[in-house]
């Protein structure tokens, strides 16, 4: 039996049956405290003062029964454990008192059994409330896996049509850790500058696509100024596998975490056809 310390509402207007409904709770050990109450008066403003885990009602008061008694709580929105106390009631009436949702019933010629009774209905109510959290739980958990498989399915897709859009310019667009080394270049800057698939597998540092001049610039401006600002614009050059000078038009954005840090870098660039090879940025 539980050792937590037990509300009980006893609504019986015969005293003598009340202490003996007192007396079979406290000769079972269990911890509670008890209000009686003997009518419908004040009924629902008593059990609101009181508070209890459990209400013990006899089936029949002066113009007014268990049953009156467990549809005004239900009118009140109260759900609180409910035991019936009876004398003498047919078994119809109790399945119907079951079904009309009291957790059970006990007879007064054996209150011995209303302890054990008072137990089991709290314990199976504490189970059926574990349960509905856990379900709830459930429930939430299985709504928020929904909500985030809708949100890779629509990241997947926004993936796959940034990829189609990244594959069809013409231009370089380049992906590269702080460490520089690069992680993605689409097919128009393979293109570009001569790199195959296999050349570009984590080892190939960005470092190496730009002539000295244009790498000396992009270190003491524009990255520190992306850094800063989160993205840069201005005109530097390409170098190709063959040593080819190709001036572009390049954008660099630094991504950040949400602390700020800087996770990787992104470039695109575009080739200037009619521009002349120079050691110097411009613009």
């Amino acid at each position: 039996m539980s050792t937590n310390k037990r509300r009980i509402f006893i609504l019986e207007d015969i005293p003598a049956d009340a202490d003996v409904m007192l007396e079979e709770l406290t000769q079972s050990g269990m911890p509670f405290e008890a209000h009686v109450h003997s009518s419908r008066h004040d009924f629902i403003q008593q059990v609101r003062a009181f508070g209890p885990s459990i209400i013990i009602a006899d089936y029949s008061l002066p113009g007014f029964n268990a049953l009156h008694a467990f549809k005004a709580l239900e009118a009140e929105g109260l759900d609180i454990p409910f035991v019936l106390v009876s004398g003498e009631l047919s078994e119809d009436i109790v399945i119907e008192f079951l079904k009309q949702g009291i957790d059970d019933y006990v007879m007064k010629s054996n209150l011995k059994r209303l302890p054990h009774a008072v137990d089991a209905v709290l314990k199976k109510r504490e189970i059926q409330r574990e349960k509905d959290i856990a379900l709830e739980e459930l429930r939430k958990n299985e709504l928020e896996l929904k909500h985030r498989a809708q949100q890779l399915d629509f990241l997947l897709k926004r993936s796959q049509l940034l990829n189609t859009i990244l594959e069809s310019t013409s231009d370089f667009v380049g992906i590269s850790g702080i460490d520089y080394v690069s992680q993605y270049i689409n097919k128009a800057g393979k293109k570009m500058l001569g790199i195959t698939d296999e050349m570009e597998n984590g080892s190939l540092k960005i470092t190496s696509l730009q002539p000295g001049w244009a790498l000396r610039y992009i270190a003491d401006e524009a990255i520190p100024y992306a850094v800063k600002h989160g993205i840069w614009r201005g005109e530097t050059a390409l170098l190709s596998l063959d040593n080819k000078e190709i001036p572009v038009s390049q954008v660099i954005i630094a991504h950040k975490n949400e602390k700020g840090e800087v996770e990787y870098f992104s470039t695109i660039a575009r080739e200037i056809k009619d521009a002349t090879p120079s050691n110097s940025p411009k613009g």
